[in-house]
């Protein structure tokens, strides 16, 4: 029997993590057929890397991540004959995955692990929803740390916002909050009055942060929109999907799951739902489409949340 494992709560699969939404939307649309068990219990203890999504196969071979376990089932295994794209529409599958995975990948670590609120009004908390004490503190720091790595390849820090060549805004705001933090405190009014003036200055830094992670945003949508256009022909909607057919491809499915982890109704920074709902509203309409079809109703699986006992042995067995 093949296996997947996912960031889930024993039976419904984590919003948090686009990936995790991704494999199982694709096994709920195109492996009905495989002897596959679909297992959102978080157990990243499991995993060579310690990341999910993880697909063991009935060999035992380990296979992480979105795009690799759905590159597998497609190569190894018979799955729905919808999937099966020429070699170009392949191509650009797989093209569209690895820009999604660029821009979206950024959008969703600084989202839920770099803007403050999120991170500390929602993303931090939720991980004891999904795993047992005391396994459940490690696991953000983990993400929080990939996050800070994936957001600095793009300019965005923790400390400095968004940093670019041309963002003389963003280093006047960076240059007022060091001496205001450098200027000594004299009374409790200068203190007040001080800490007014570098929350208002720490708040136009997150704006123009927040503008960035859209930037990211749109660049996706406009190449999604400029793929489909480009596929479209005379017998075609234009509004279809991608390649066609009567299912989404793995792509699509990747894009909105991505989405939908960054639309979470608990944000306390709803910036990309507001975006989507203003601008792009048909997009955000798929998105809760497809969520409430396949991406987060209980998957086929009993009592699977993970145990500490499990959680243990696991952690031993890699060990040995």
């Amino acid at each position: 029997m093949l296996q997947v494992y996912v960031w889930g709560d024993g039976l419904q699969v984590a919003e948090f993590d686009p990936e995790s939404l991704a494999i199982a939307k694709f096994v709920n649309i195109y492996c009905s057929n495989l002897d596959l068990q679909l297992i959102p219990n978080s157990n990243y203890l499991l995993s060579n890397n310690g990341k999910l999504p993880l697909l063991i196969t009935d060999k035992g071979t380990q296979i992480q991540g979105y795009k690799e376990i759905t590159n597998y089932l497609s190569k190894n295994e018979k799955l729905d004959s919808s999937l099966q794209l020429d070699i170009e529409s392949q191509l650009l599958n797989q093209g569209f995955m690895e820009f999604i995975s660029e821009t979206l990948q950024t959008l969703t670590a600084y989202n839920l692990f770099l803007n403050k609120e999120n991170y500390e009004g929602y993303t931090r908390g939720i991980f004891k929803k999904y795993l047992p004490f005391p396994f459940q503190y490690k696991p953000p720091l983990d993400f929080k740390a990939r996050a800070i790595e994936i957001c600095n390849l793009s300019g965005i820090s923790i400390d400095q916002g968004y940093s670019d060549v041309d963002s003389d805004e963003m280093k006047e705001l960076n240059e007022r909050e060091r001496q205001i933090r450098e200027t000594p405190v004299l009374s409790t009014v200068q203190k007040s009055q001080n800490d007014g003036i570098l929350k208002n200055v720490l708040a136009q830094k997150n704006i123009l942060t927040n503008m960035k992670g859209i930037t990211l945003l749109q660049d996706t949508i406009k190449e999604f929109n400029s793929l489909k256009q480009s596929l479209s022909t005379e017998e075609t909607e234009p509004n279809g999907n991608l390649f066609h057919g009567t299912k989404l491809s793995t792509s699509e499915i990747l894009l909105y799951s991505y989405f939908e982890s960054n639309t979470i109704t608990d944000l306390k920074s709803d910036f990309v739902k507001s975006y989507l709902q203003n601008k792009e509203p048909e997009l955000l309409i798929k998105t809760d489409q497809l969520s409430n079809d396949v991406g987060k109703g209980k998957v086929n699986v009993t009592n699977c949340k993970l145990s500490v006992l499990t959680a243990l042995n696991t952690t031993i067995q890699s060990y040995i």
